[in-house]
């Protein structure tokens, strides 16, 4: 029991809480079969590698997220380049009137600004960076705790 908890306090420190989560777990387990009082430590251990767990995922979706933001911004560019120079073409090629044709990339620009303003503002309300998330996370992780804690407490009384 105590290696699997020292050896997760390494990999804490090592920055691996999968590992750590995994190793911190075993070492409950143990903890619990042989009805040791350290079962706390160990459990604030686990909850501790539960969060930087979550922090790495939580930083890396951010990390997405921002790409996805920028690659769909310049999706929407191309396209209203496209848009553009096909309306150009028409023009050249007297398809169209020069006011018909300002007026049409006119709308082009203003469609593109819109659907740009929209994209952003739905990965704005779709930021994790709110306070109801970062709520969530430590609801969850105190509710662990104390399932944790009771489940400690229950065994220790009976034996």
């Amino acid at each position: 029991m105590k290696a699997y908890y020292n050896l997760a306090q390494a990999q804490m420190a090592l920055h691996h809480p999968n590992e750590a989560l995994t190793s911190a777990l075993t070492a409950y387990d143990l903890c619990l079969r042989i009805g040791d009082a350290s079962a706390s430590n160990i459990s604030s251990l686990i909850l501790r590698a539960k969060k930087e767990k979550w922090e790495h995922r939580e930083r890396e979706r951010v990390r997405r997220h921002n790409y996805l933001l920028k690659e769909l911004e310049d999706a929407l560019q191309t396209a209203r380049q496209h848009d553009r120079e096909h309306i150009e073409d028409a023009l050249a090629s007297s398809a169209i009137s020069y006011a018909a044709a300002q007026e049409e990339l006119e709308i082009i620009d203003e469609m593109t600004r819109q659907k740009m303003e929209d994209t952003r503002n739905f990965f704005a309300q779709c930021d994790p960076q709110t306070q109801l998330r970062v709520c969530s996370i430590l609801v969850c992780l105190l509710l662990e705790n104390e399932r944790i804690t009771d489940s400690v407490n229950r065994k220790c009384q009976i034996g």
